[in-house]
Order: structure tokens, then sequence, then C-alpha cells
């Protein structure tokens, strides 16, 4: 089962605010990356590499079954008549692209270290 954590949920505008303020809602939701490449293939030591690198502003969690992900707050504002789906799929689609990115970053980084692994074989020959 997918799902987003959300952390927090607060209430702007309307009867809180100004009253001619639109009431909005935002919303702080945790989302989650897993290190693999594009094909699927997981890959903890590269994504971990990637994370400490410091190429994203994503924090590596590491799990209790020793793999990890990497976790990202978003927030967003909704408008008030917003349906809980309508919150999940904007934070699902959000998260899916942010995989769909890191993933052809994982695609690059695993390319170039079995590229440094063959060079430095090839040396040792």
């Amino acid at each position: 089962m997918e799902s987003i954590i959300v952390r927090s949920f607060n209430r702007h505008g309307g009867a809180l605010g100004n009253p001619n303020d639109e009431e909005k809602f935002e919303v702080a939701a945790e989302l989650r990356i897993y290190p693999r490449t594009s094909g699927g293939c997981y890959n903890r030591e590269v994504g971990s590499k990637l994370a400490k690198c410091g190429l994203t502003d994503w924090t590596e969690v590491e799990q209790s079954s020793g793999s990890i992900y990497l976790r990202k707050v978003e927030t967003k504002y909704f408008r008030s008549e917003a349906t809980i789906a309508e919150v999940f799929a904007e934070f699902k689609k959000k998260e899916e692209d942010y995989q769909a990115r890191f993933s052809e970053l994982m695609d690059k980084a695993v390319i170039l270290e079995k590229f440094i692994k063959l060079n430095q074989e090839a040396k040792n020959e």
C-alpha cells in the first residue's frame, strides 16, 4: 500500500485571517525516494554516496532491515474544497517526479562507478 506521511496540516485565510482571503490549507508531507536505477535495480551503496556528497537536499534514512531511502518534507497549499484523494495525488505525483529524476542520477552514477572500477582493473593488469 502506498502512503504519503502528513507532517503538518494548517488552515490559512478565511475566518482565521483576513475574511476577504480565500481559505486554504497548508499541508506538509514526507516524500520518500529509493536508490533505484531507472531499470528498477536497487543500489544502496551508490544511493548512499549520492546522498552524502550533497548533490541533493534529501536526507538518508536507514531502515531496520539495512536498506535505505531518502526523505524530504514538501509543503503545498490546497484550496479548502480539496479532497484527501486530491492531496494524496498531488504529493504522489511530486514524489514520482523526484524518483524519476533521482533514478536518472543513479543511472549515471552506476555507469561512472563501473567505469572507474574497470579503469582501475586495467591499470592493475
